[in-house]
């Protein structure tokens, strides 16, 4: 680093600036990540909204057991969600208030539990 009486040249300051800036933006995304954890844990389901998606989910679930003719032989989270998920936003597309709770962000985001999709 050279030192011109004592003060930093115009590259070396401008690369110690630089270098304070990552550091700080590291550090403020590393921050920002553990706020979001932990607001994310922070949001649970009441048990009525829990009881409403089990409905969804189980009548998701049979109407997959129907249209397969009964083949499906375990309950899959990986079949359901998807499921239920898209047909909750068609529905909300077509403009049908949609009784399917949900963790949702807004524009900030934030995360909140929406009661309807």
């Amino acid at each position: 680093m050279v030192l011109v009486a004592g003060i930093y040249s115009c590259m070396d300051l401008g690369a110690v600036i630089s270098h304070n800036l990552y550091y700080y933006a590291y550090s403020f995304r590393a921050f920002r990540k553990e706020i979001y954890k932990m607001n994310e844990e922070e949001l649970e389901f009441t048990s009525e909204q829990e009881q409403r998606i089990d409905e969804v989910y189980t009548m998701v679930y049979e109407l997959c057991q129907y249209m397969t003719d009964n083949s499906i032989h375990s309950y899959s989270q990986d079949i359901v969600g998807p499921i239920a998920d898209n047909v909750a936003e068609m529905l909300s597309l077509q403009g049908y208030k949609v009784h399917f709770p949900v963790i949702t962000e807004n524009d900030d985001g934030d995360q909140y539990i929406s009661e309807y999709f």
